[in-house]
């Protein structure tokens, strides 16, 4: 679906599976020892790269008023590449991943 969705060059928001594997476009490329092949950036879930990002990397947005007061989530936009299948890459998209700040009572 999202292949076809570029071919028509639309714009979209799709929920992706938690276990998603992604390479993270953006993180630093693993250090080469200097022998053999250049490491290659990992290929984590989605989970497993949203608990590795830096606390700064998070951007804290509200996104609508509410009874109890603002309703707030905390955000990181990054350039990513999934994978389609075994050794074949997908891609590049842009990836929002989304949080509740631990702040909120509501959680």
């Amino acid at each position: 679906m999202r292949q076809e969705l570029r071919q028509l060059s639309e714009r979209y928001v799709l929920g992706v599976p938690c276990h998603t594997t992604m390479r993270d476009l953006e993180a630093p490329l693993p250090e080469s020892s200097g022998r053999g092949r250049r490491p290659r950036a990992p290929w984590p879930s989605v989970t497993d790269g949203r608990t590795s990002l830096s606390p700064t990397a998070w951007t804290r947005v509200t996104v609508r008023d509410a009874e109890k007061g603002p309703v707030a989530i905390e955000m990181v936009r990054r350039r990513v590449q999934t994978r389609l299948a075994r050794k074949h890459r997908g891609p590049q998209a842009w990836l929002v991943v989304t949080r509740r700040p631990l702040s909120d009572e509501r959680t």
